[in-house]
């Protein structure tokens, strides 16, 4: 098999040790392993040590990330990809969409499997889809490291065991062996005392590893064990934080920071107890290797620890955060010599049965070729959860409260196909009023993101959901109320990756808002759809999908039960308003026939279930101020506020009363109808239409009080009218508002609009790589000069096959006025193959790129012999923003071998320029890493940062083949093939002397010329063909088609 481990983080930790591991054994047993990782992270740089097959990638940055990823996976023949679930971007997703359009091309016994892996419980932060639930075929199986993580996986995600496959790591039981090493040796090569007490914590330096509270119990430790010693082994952001607290607690001389540790054998071999106070954890490496050693271990109780450590029987566990229990379980084993024995035995013993890295590494490849058998040979429409993955639908609400366009959402958050889509809802603003829909909408799993109520300015909110949706790939957002505020932020969205549904609920609204942004339109009524075409583009992109209702709420047959909860007299006629109590609702009408009609119908009573409407308050009041005013018998009228049981009402009600006008098509007539429930109605919005034209139910003018009062009149006098009516509605309710009849036309209308998204693949090439269209850097040769004869450099050579060459000022305006009008450029570099100060031109040109372009730092590279102290004055004039020196050599004698130019008078200058410069002029130090000068880089370095420099270096490059005596100065690690990306093509551009274009700064001989700023102006240069196919090729990682790029040896580390 071919495998690929992909692992986006930049520490070497337990996980990352563990990918190496398996690689060695996997590869022993025939099969072809690559592994991805960021380049310059720790485990790209051991891959490269150890001369694995490895791809670094860039994420985040100006080098595109997706594309070469997908091509380095296409181009290798990946069978298994296998990835580790960090959280920084949704693997699942990306990945799942590489695998999917490489499966595309591939015969089915050619397919790719992809499997997700993870060591800790669930994540905070991450969704089920992190993880690839839900994600169909694109994810085969989730791998955890311990029982008790599947365990926790499976109480987030019931039903998934099939899904969730416990899958051991382990260690190598040969290199960690009770008989290996002698401890005295090993205790003599620490320093420590022979008969000493020896606690060892081994883990990276991290907050969640919990060396801290080790750290605060040290001094109960040593007050029972003087003698103990305490090493802290790794390396980590908190180290430094941990050494003050240890200087702070008084323990300094007790404990000893170790940090990376490369022969951990010899380093258990020493150690008395390990204690592993994590706080949170999978199942760590440092613990199974003690173990296999023979070492007690005192270790939290988190994540997958306990599945390893049973306490009192192979190792003490304590509470997560308990110094006291820590303190108390160290000096126990340290006091009694035969409980250390027995863990220690028992310990082993465990880690022999079920963590063996030759057995665990054997069985992971023997699950890897199930997975590829499953997905060769069972047919796609077979295998679960189908191929495409779920679109992220977001339905934007002004408010969540009473109202149909909140029940709407509830009920497509229940029904919608969740392998399909993906709902989310955002509330834009807090009420004091109830939201019945609410309950239901979490109850089906959908998300409510209230972050926006704590966000006081419109500008806030928008930030916040532009960067929620593309955060989270939204590709539909439904903008439900007002979708003013909508538009608003789809001029800050690329359309092209999402698309806005305007949900119209009245028809005034509809023309509201210009329809630019809106990409379909859905009017819940024929007239509100109407309204809307006269804004559209395209008018056929407006549409009418109607209100709906969940039948399944309505249980006819219990309505006699129903009556009884609620205390309805059995001769009662039940008359129901449901609705906000805003003043379109016209509750007063309602009141005014109830006056009349009561005290000749005893048998009436009439429910108002709603709450007050939060911007309209004063309404409800009112309202209850004229029932108690003007009714004979106010508690024959009843105000219940808002109910979380209106189906169950309506259910047992006899009729329901809407007297509203300006409504578009009223929920509550189509609940109604699912009630089977008589519905009175004036002739408003879509309410005729429900009423099947008053065949359903009965209509009314709306100001015709007399009206209303004669037709609840003719219900109450005849049930079988009541019966007759209500049975029609239901029947109109189940054929054209059910949302087993609606939520399909909303799933066809999202694919419709998936189909114009562009592919996942184009969408995800668009999201991760996109270029600038101006170049972020440009370096500029001013002449072709250089002083001095660097052992590394190109210049002593190729500097006689070319004639010496100098920029005309002209030309160098033109550039800098192009620069002056793009905003993105970042940097101007006056400096290019040469020495910058050679043309005493430059800091006056450095000025002027100041003064036109003053968005962009100036920079520049110099071997510091031309700058004199009368330079220097003009240069620090120039308002240059940083000078790099480039100084190989901490010895007079190594640096002029290396460069050839004078040691103390460069040291003269940059003295002077440090004494003299001002405090916002950045001044760094570079070396580059070659085999005469290794031994003096550490100290070269030193000798800066004690006069206030920061220096480094950066390992050497044989610039496109240039550098000829490359394999005798080269000492560092690199591959045989490119190992990453070369970033210099995205983001920099480099001009010569003449004007052209060159490749890169690796180019001396100019191979590649991609056009003259003299003939074209930068920007057409950059997005010009001849870059276009150098990208191409380097995205697809074809680099080494271009000879120079293929000669090149800066990828290969």
């Amino acid at each position: 098999m071919n495998i690929c481990f992909f692992n986006d983080i930049h520490i070497l930790g337990g996980g990352e040790l563990w990918v190496l591991k398996a690689t060695q054994r996997l590869e022993n047993l025939g099969h072809t392993v690559h592994i991805m990782c960021p380049w310059r992270s720790a485990l790209y740089g051991e891959c490269l040590r150890r001369q694995k097959r490895l791809f670094g990638f860039s994420r985040g940055g100006i080098v595109p990330f997706y594309e070469p990823i997908y091509h380095y996976l296409r181009k290798n023949e990946i069978d298994v990809l296998c990835c580790t679930v960090i959280g920084q971007f949704n693997e699942a997703e990306i990945l799942g969409a590489m695998v999917a359009r490489i499966n595309e091309d591939r015969p089915a016994n050619r397919k790719m499997a992809l499997i997700l892996k993870t060591g800790l419980p669930p994540m905070g932060g991450l969704t089920p889809e992190h993880y690839g639930f839900g994600a169909g075929t694109r994810v085969q199986r989730l791998h955890v490291v311990s029982e008790r993580v599947r365990q926790d996986f499976l109480s987030w995600q019931p039903g998934e065991e099939n899904f969730i496959q416990t899958v051991r790591e382990g260690v190598d039981l040969a290199k960690f062996s009770t008989a290996s090493i002698d401890r005295t040796e090993a205790k003599r090569h620490w320093d420590l005392k022979p008969d000493g007490p020896v606690v060892t914590c081994l883990a990276r330096l991290s907050p969640q590893k919990g060396q801290d509270n080790l750290l605060l119990s040290v001094s109960e430790i040593v007050r029972v064990h003087p003698d103990t010693t305490f090493l802290i082994a790794g390396t980590g952001e908190d180290e430094q934080r941990l050494r003050t607290l240890a200087r702070q607690l008084g323990v300094g001389e007790r404990v000893r920071f170790l940090g990376h540790v490369e022969d951990v054998p010899f380093l258990l071999a020493a150690t008395d107890v390990l204690c592993h106070p994590s706080l949170a954890d999978g199942l760590p490496n440092s613990l199974v290797e003690a173990m296999a050693m023979g070492i007690p271990v005192v270790a939290s109780r988190v994540g997958g620890i306990p599945d390893l450590v049973e306490d009192e029987r192979s190792g003490l566990i304590v509470p997560p955060h308990d110094i006291r229990a820590i303190a108390t379980a160290v000096n126990r084993l340290l006091a009694e010599p035969g409980l250390r024995h027995q863990l220690a035995r028992q310990g082993r013993e465990r880690v022999i049965e079920r963590f063996d890295l030759q057995t665990n590494t054997d069985h992971l490849a023997d699950l890897f070729a199930a997975e590829l058998e499953y997905v060769r040979t069972v047919p796609a429409a077979q295998q679960t959860d189908g191929n495409r993955r779920p679109l992220n639908v977001l339905f934007l609400m002004n408010t969540l409260r009473t109202g149909g366009e909140e029940t709407e959402v509830a009920i497509l958050s229940k029904y919608l196909d969740r392998r399909r889509y993906r709902p989310t809802v955002v509330s834009l603003f807090a009420t004091d009023e109830g939201c019945p829909a609410i309950g239901t909408i979490r109850a089906a799993g959908v998300a409510i993101d209230e972050t926006c109520h704590g966000l006081a300015t419109w500008n806030e909110k928008a930030g916040y959901l532009v960067g929620k949706i593309e955060r989270e790939d939204i590709a539909i957002v439904v903008a439900c109320q007002d979708a003013r505020f909508a538009h608003q932020l789809f001029d800050h969205l690329p359309r092209e990756r999402c698309k806005l549904i305007e949900h119209g609920g009245i028809v005034a609204e509809a023309g509201v808002t210009p329809k630019h942004n809106t990409f379909r339109y859905v009017g819940v009524s024929p007239a509100i759809r109407n309204a809307a075409r006269r804004g559209m583009a395209n008018p056929g992109h407006a549409r009418y999908l109607p209100s709906m209702v969940d039948l399944a709420e309505y249980e006819l047959e219990n309505r006699d039960e129903l009556r009884a909860a609620y205390n309805f007299g059995k001769q009662e006629v039940i008359v129901t308003f449901v609705g906000r109590l805003d003043p379109k609702k016209r509750v007063e009408q309602l009141i005014r026939s109830a006056a009349e009609l009561l005290p000749r119908h005893p048998e009436l009573r009439f429910l108002v279930v709603g709450g007050h409407d939060t911007f309209q308050p004063a309404y409800a009041s009112e309202l209850r101020a004229l029932a108690s005013s003007t009714l004979p018998e106010p508690d024959r009228f009843l105000f219940t506020g808002n109910r979380e049981d209106v189906a169950r009402i309506l259910i047992a009600s006899d009729m329901l009363v809407l007297p509203a006008t300006g409504e578009g098509m009223s929920h509550v007539i189509n609940e109604a109808g699912a009630a089977a429930l008589a519905v009175i109605a004036t002739r408003d919005g879509a309410a005729a239409a429900q009423l099947n034209g008053g065949r359903a139910g009965m209509l009314y003018d709306a100001d015709n009080d007399t009206a209303l009062t004669r037709a609840i009149r003719t219900l109450t006098l005849d049930a079988n009218l009541r019966r007759d009516y209500g049975d029609r509605l239901r029947q109109k309710a189940e054929k054209d508002y059910a949302a087993a009849v609606v939520v399909p036309q909303w799933e066809a209308l999202f694919d419709e609009v998936a189909a114009a998204l562009p592919s996942d693949h184009d969408s995800y090439i668009q999201r991760f790589d996109g270029l600038p269209d101006f170049p972020v850097e440009i370096q500029i040769q001013t002449s072709t000069l250089c002083n001095a004869t660097c052992v590394m450099c190109p210049y002593p050579e190729v500097s006689k096959e070319y004639p010496v060459g100098r920029m005309e000022e002209k030309l160098y305006r033109k550039i800098i006025e192009e620069c002056a009008n793009e905003p993105g450029l970042r940097r101007i570099e006056p400096f290019l193959m040469n020495e910058a100060f050679i043309d005493k031109r430059v800091p006056e040109w450095i000025k002027l790129a100041k003064d036109k372009v003053p968005h962009a730092a100036v920079t520049v590279t110099t071997n510091g012999t031309p700058l004199v102290p009368s330079v220097t004055d003009r240069l620090i004039a120039s308002g240059i923003d940083a000078i790099w020196f480039s100084f190989n050599g901490a010895k007079p004698e190594t640096y002029e071998k290396i460069m050839g130019i004078p040691y103390e008078k460069v040291m003269h200058n940059i003295e002077y320029l440090l004494a003299h410069k001002p405090d916002h002029l950045q001044v760094y130090v570079n070396m580059i890493e070659t085999e005469l000068m290794a031994d003096e880089i550490a100290e070269n370095i030193e000798n800066w940062r004690r006069l206030g420099v920061q220096a480094g270096s950066s390992p050497l490059v044989n610039r496109g083949g240039n550098v000829t005596n490359f394999s005798e100065l080269n000492y560092q690690a690199i591959s045989e093939v490119p190992v990453r990306s070369c970033e210099l093509v995205y983001y920099k551009m480099y001009i010569l002397y003449n004007g052209d274009c060159i490749l890169c700064c690796m180019d001396w001989r100019r191979s590649v010329v991609l056009g003259n700023v003299y003939e074209q102006s930068i920007r057409e240069i950059w997005n010009g063909p001849a870059y276009r196919e150098i990208r191409r090729l380097h995205t697809e990682g074809r680099d080494g088609e271009i000879p120079i790029c293929g000669n090149c040896s800066y990828t290969l580390n």
